[in-house]
């Protein structure tokens, strides 16, 4: 018996532990439309967020879906 599981949490190079998450696009959907709509609900949840608590991006790509599509 114990306490439950917990989820969600990452040490980040042995200084702490943080709160991660991953983003999964459902098959078919635009790469940039869910992109930007995630961002920009990133945005939204960071106005409620403590003061000191922000998000980090750990792989963003965007700017390989913006260099494909140029050409």
């Amino acid at each position: 018996m114990g306490g439950d599981e917990r989820l969600g949490i990452f040490d980040e190079n042995g200084e702490g532990e943080v709160v991660g998450g991953i983003v999964v696009m459902r098959y078919g959907e635009n790469a940039d439309k869910v992109i930007h709509a995630v961002k920009d609900k990133m945005d939204d949840i960071q106005k409620g967020l403590p003061p000191g608590v922000t998000f980090k991006i750990a792989y963003d790509r965007s700017k390989l879906i913006e260099d494909a599509a140029i050409r």
